[in-house]
């Protein structure tokens, strides 16, 4: 079965205060699979890829929250890949 890789980037836009962000990647099982803003899955996806893929901006200013922005990928059985975006919450 062959499938179109991923590639996604997440970001915070900076706002007056300048807050900077670290980021990592988290996969469907909630383990940590990336670090930094960038996501790359270049294998051949099976549908137990399928799921929610979570990027995590770790504020690293007290007076700013922690962000999260997740995407949801549905593998199918025909070599199908779904995927639905969902911004920062």
């Amino acid at each position: 079965m062959e499938t179109s890789p991923i590639h996604q980037t997440c970001w915070v836009e900076k706002d007056q205060d300048g807050a900077n962000y670290t980021y990592y990647w988290l996969g469907p099982d909630q383990r940590r699979i990336a670090d930094g803003s960038n996501l790359t899955v270049d294998y051949a996806l099976r549908s137990r890829h399928s799921g929610a893929y979570t990027c995590v901006a770790k504020s690293m200013q007290a007076a700013h929250r922690d962000l999260e922005g997740t995407i949801f990928v549905i593998v199918s059985r025909k070599s199908h890949l779904h995927r639905i975006s969902k911004s920062f919450l």
